[in-house]
């Protein structure tokens, strides 16, 4: 007689909410914290908290990012907030290198090898002395159908890399803290999973090995998404296939940093109170009883302004280059997502869906801001333990 008790009580096991990583995402004046988990409804984000960090500028005289890194030591021992050690983290783009490379299809055997050469020679370092990660981009260089390599066809990667000094240091002050780093994961990877998610995602029964070659297949299955993170030094875009970023922009002229700093300027406020007024604040719609007269209204109003001019540009591009691949909608992530009745604004002025990040199983007034602290914390799933 088959004997099912040992198989029950693995069922049933399987069948308790299960736990991603901690994700860390840091910024430059705050890091955000999350861990998912998963149930009969869905993932959603059990543990959320944010960390303000104490000032680089004023604690070491210096503003070259990897102070941001050392100011995780004023946070204290974080491993009576959670009940997982392991952490998944993420460093802001300002600290990466991101280019696109073309290899010869000849040449993709060794990819590895080759990426490494040349960021080493681009960036006058060693090898050795460069962490980084790359993903194919869809329909970008001469790739022959069917994968059969000719004379002169090629295939464009997009890679990120930072310095190992970077990466070693990020663990040792997440160590100091009281979690352990089992992974840093590319930024545009992260905005990918967080789409993902958004869509409803769910966590594979058993883990398996992540895989950065998108199925662009997919790119003719289902309305294609971009995500648009509005980060304090910086904005990042990324179409998303199949949880790959399959095109990638880094926004360095968006910064929401810039339009806190002018609110403190214009208000006499810290930096805390100029978000929560600029949230609230919001922008006017096409209302007329709402008055722009307001310097709040009106520096929030131009922030809007600058991204709606940078994703005109943006979407240009991509028609122009590879129409399979323009969104039909699009999903604010980050700080800036948090500004009251901005993705109606830009959905009118974009004629393009645009929604804040949420997952579809909870809905929170914060939760774009969690948003990459989520992806991270799902990567657990997507690495064989």
């Amino acid at each position: 007689m088959l004997d099912l008790s040992k198989f029950a009580s693995r069922l049933q096991k399987a069948s308790k909410p299960l736990k991603g990583w901690i994700g860390c995402d840091i910024g430059s004046s705050s890091a955000r914290f999350a861990q998912l988990r998963s149930g009969k409804n869905g993932l959603r984000i059990g543990t959320r908290w944010i960390a303000q960090l104490a000032s680089a500028e004023v604690e070491t005289g210096e503003m070259d990012g990897r102070a941001d890194l050392r100011m995780l030591k004023t946070l204290g021992n974080l491993s009576e907030l959670f009940d997982e050690l392991n952490v998944a983290a993420t460093l802001p783009m300002h600290l990466a290198h991101c280019r696109s490379i073309e290899i010869a299809m000849e040449q993709l055997e060794h990819i590895e090898n080759k990426i490494a050469e040349e960021l080493a020679s681009e960036l006058s370092v060693e090898s050795s002395k460069l962490a980084f990660g790359f993903w194919r981009m869809a329909n970008r260089g001469n790739t022959v159908e069917g994968g059969i390599a000719e004379e002169g066809s090629t295939q464009t990667y997009d890679c990120l890399s930072i310095a190992s000094d970077v990466a070693h240091e990020l663990g040792m002050r997440l160590l100091q803290i009281g979690l352990d780093c089992r992974a840093i994961v590319p930024f545009p990877c992260l905005i990918a999973n967080a789409i993902r998610l958004a869509k409803g995602w769910a966590p594979p029964p058993f883990a398996v090995q992540p895989n950065l070659v998108a199925n662009f297949g997919a790119i003719a299955e289902s309305p294609i998404t971009a995500g648009l993170h509005l980060g304090e030094e910086s904005a990042t875009f990324v179409i998303e296939v199949d949880g790959c970023p399959a095109f990638t922009r880094h926004l360095r002229s968006i910064r929401y940093r810039d339009l806190v700093q002018q609110m403190m300027e214009l208000c006499g406020l810290s930096e805390g109170p100029s978000k929560q007024l600029i949230a609230n604040c919001g922008l006017p719609l096409d209302d007329p009883s709402v008055s722009v007269a307001s310097g709040v209204s009106r520096q929030v109003l131009l922030f809007a302004e600058s991204i709606a001019a940078e994703l005109h540009r943006t979407l240009k591009y991509i028609q122009q280059s590879d129409r399979k691949l323009y969104p039909r909608s699009i999903i604010l992530l980050g700080e800036g997502a948090l500004i009251q009745n901005l993705p109606k604004w830009l959905s009118t002025h974009m004629n393009l869906g645009v929604r804040s990040w949420s997952l579809p199983s909870e809905s929170s007034a914060d939760d774009a801001l969690f948003a990459i602290a989520a992806a991270l914390s799902a990567a657990k799933w997507e690495v064989a333990s």
